[in-house]
């Protein structure tokens, strides 16, 4: 169920081969015959995209809802922005835009690896604890809250690499009960000192605010990447 500039609009998925077009406020699409054989599929969809194939004059405003006729199974269902989203689910199974940036025990490794606990894929960071660090590349600019999920048992650094207008910057996150300031190029934030519990923490932080919260009159240009000192288990890196 969306919102349009031309009213409420039902996009409406099928499991059959030909698309039935604009019926009323419905617009009907088949996801093919195949899409109710039983297994699990995924199916990925660009609702303004669909909307303009029928209707080219006519614009999404928001999504609604999402509703199903039938039984069955759903899991994972996700909205995308153009160029955020969901950036690191690991559920691909390998561990692209993540690099090992210091190796000091010889030994650090990034794996892609089945978590029992969360049913899902998750990247795992093993080495000599803040000896070692990781990295994800991010490099967008237009897009500014930042989430992801973590498990430690150990101390641990997340460092989100900036450009801004006064220069590089580092927001960096700790294990602390308190925030610790600015140290140079370095944003110090403290996520509590439950974080390193070994259990499975969802972190969120709007980026803008913590750089002026530090710096009122610094502003971002665009953020980089982040980084991270300590083993643990990582999922789920979304930017909105």
């Amino acid at each position: 169920a969306i919102e349009t500039t031309l009213g409420a609009r039902y996009m409406t998925y099928r499991p059959t081969n030909t698309d039935a077009g604009l019926q009323g406020s419905y617009i009907y699409f088949g996801l093919g015959a195949e899409a109710n054989n039983g297994t699990w599929q995924t199916f990925t969809r660009n609702l303004e995209s669909d909307l303009h194939q029928f209707e080219p004059n006519n614009n999404l405003v928001a999504i609604h809802a999402f509703l199903i006729r039938g039984s069955g199974r759903i899991d994972d269902i996700r909205t995308f922005a153009d160029d955020g989203g969901v950036l690191e689910d690991a559920e691909d199974g390998n561990t692209d835009g993540w690099s090992i940036y210091v190796n000091t025990s010889g030994e650090a490794s990034i794996t892609n690896i089945e978590s029992v606990e969360k049913q899902s894929r998750v990247i795992g960071l093993q080495g000599m604890g803040k000896s070692d660090g990781y990295q994800y590349t991010i490099d967008k600019s237009n897009l500014t809250q930042l989430s992801w999920e973590m498990n430690f048992g150990e101390s641990y650094t997340v460092f989100i690499s900036l450009d801004t207008a006064n220069g590089r910057r580092y927001l960096t996150y700790t294990p602390r009960d308190f925030d610790k300031g600015v140290s140079g190029e370095y944003l110090g934030y403290g996520l509590g000192s439950d974080t390193v519990d070994g259990t499975w923490r969802t972190i969120t932080r709007d980026v803008v605010q913590d750089l002026i919260n530090m710096e009122p009159d610094n502003s971002l240009i665009k953020i980089n990447t982040i980084m991270i000192r300590g083993s643990g288990l990582i999922d789920n890196i979304v930017l909105q």
